[in-house]
């Protein structure tokens, strides 16, 4: 059930990645400084993917918007930047949830080209907040993805923008000067057991290697 809840027990062998840092590289400090962890896994049909993020300021959240694709990414929000083939391409879907719950989904069929907003990604999302953070649950259904290989590992980028401090975060290891910078996207293995058709095959959870 995407209820929103990290802590059902499918969590729990999920890969998790908890090193995020600002924007350029540099490490939260002061304000700053909170807690972003997201985790990954899978079965035969979605990607599963949970992000919990700290937020000791939860009464100063901004989630204006909660129409389905409305401009998410100006509210604290998450975004999840997912590449469907091997190193060199430069087509994306791109997914913005914010503590609403409202999802933004988008496909970029190609470098300079636009975001194509009449993309529909088939996620389910729900967004909960707590006393000191808040939390997305989201499933992603495999079909939907506009998928250009299974032979070799995707990339993805997993972001957080917190209105709160003005800080932008993300998951990757390179630094980074935007949350759309493809050729430093970590490396999500494990797809080469995906039949276009039927989604993920032979593919345990928790076995997705990120870096």
């Amino acid at each position: 059930t995407i209820d929103g809840n990290l802590t059902d027990a499918c969590w729990q062998s999920a890969t998790v990645l908890d090193r995020f840092v600002k924007l350029g590289g540099q490490a939260l400090t002061g304000e700053e400084k909170v807690t972003t962890r997201a985790y990954l896994t899978a079965d035969q049909s979605h990607l599963y993917i949970g992000v919990l993020c700290e937020e000791p300021l939860v009464d100063k959240l901004t989630m204006r918007h909660t129409e389905r694709d409305s401009a998410v990414w100006q509210d604290d929000d998450v975004e999840i930047m997912i590449v469907p083939c091997v190193r060199g391409g430069d087509r994306y879907v791109q997914l913005a949830v914010n503590p609403s719950g409202a999802l933004m989904d988008a496909f970029l069929p190609g470098q300079g080209m636009p975001l194509e907003m009449g993309y529909d990604s088939g996620a389910v999302v729900k967004a909960v907040v707590g006393n000191s953070d808040w939390a997305v649950e989201m499933a992603l259904p495999l079909a939907n993805l506009p998928i250009e290989s299974v032979t070799g590992a995707w990339s993805f980028h997993i972001a957080r923008a917190r209105r709160t401090t003005g800080s932008y975060m993300t998951s990757l290891k390179t630094p980074v000067g935007g949350f759309h910078d493809l050729p430093a996207y970590a490396g999500l293995t494990g797809i080469e057991k995906l039949h276009l058709s039927l989604g993920l095959k032979a593919f345990c959870v928790g076995q997705f290697s990120y870096g």
